[in-house]
């Protein structure tokens, strides 16, 4: 039980660890739930970071695409 708080510890500080548990009893439904929160919780960042990625460039075209005719009337004036 004390290593399963360790791991759910480790996986609640952002460290996904794939649990190793061998054993053949009632706790391996546990480290089999705290796999599988690992792994969600790992695909979720990864897809978070990526939205991240496609908005930090979708903003930057944005930003470019309304500055252009900014300056071309400036040019003008």
């Amino acid at each position: 039980i004390n290593n399963m708080v360790s791991w759910a510890e480790e996986i609640s500080k952002g460290n996904f660890i794939v649990i190793q548990d061998l054993q053949q009893d009632e706790l391996r439904r546990l480290s089999d739930s705290l796999n599988s929160m690992s792994r969600q919780l790992n695909q979720s960042f990864a897809d978070l970071k990526e939205r991240n990625k496609e908005l930090d460039q979708f903003a930057y075209a944005t930003s470019h695409d309304l500055k252009a005719p900014l300056r071309g009337m400036y040019n003008i004036i």
